[in-house]
């Protein structure tokens, strides 16, 4: 009987500490998509290559979203990046949503813009992004559209700019 107790109590304690580790993070991705080929340049302010990713919410509720940007070796170096939004007063400034972090929320029929940001430390990084979402509603498949933006400047000059649509222009 004294074994039998031990093994119920080692079972639930097991039990409750699974689920303690299984509720750690409350995301959970309605949808993902992998973005390949970002180029993370930093040289000095005059000399630099990066990357900006633009979301759009399609959607008529609010959704959080998750990016993350890994280097060449698979390393998570998301901390290079900040979201941003554009400013009513039309001052040419972003407004910080978060710095730092790929974790945002994108209200209804909003935008948002992951930006790997001007870090004043030489870097050279190659690797991918990888977007995620969800929201409140389970029945949800796809909210988002995006496109990828790259500037490269050398001097005083802006020397180049592309754009590309995430999933061809497709939702996700």
């Amino acid at each position: 009987m004294k074994n039998l107790m031990k093994a119920c109590v080692l079972s639930v304690t097991m039990l409750v500490l699974m689920c303690g580790v299984a509720g750690a993070d409350d995301f959970h991705p309605q949808g993902t998509l992998i973005v390949p080929n970002m180029v993370y340049i930093w040289q000095s302010s005059y000399g630099y290559t990066y990357q900006w990713i633009v979301l759009t919410n399609i959607t008529n509720e609010s959704v959080e979203c998750r990016v993350r940007f890994y280097d060449h070796n698979g390393q998570d170096r998301t901390s290079l990046g900040n979201v941003l939004t554009g400013t009513p007063s039309g001052n040419g400034l972003w407004e910080t949503v978060a710095m730092n972090s790929g974790d945002f929320e994108i209200p209804a029929h909003n935008t948002r813009m992951f930006a790997l940001a001007k870090s004043g430390t030489r870097n050279a990084i190659i690797g991918h992004a990888l977007i995620e979402w969800q929201s409140n509603d389970p029945l949800l498949r796809k909210a988002l559209v995006g496109g990828l933006q790259t500037q490269q400047q050398n001097g005083l000059e802006s020397i180049g700019r592309s754009s590309s649509f995430l999933n061809n222009g497709q939702p996700f």
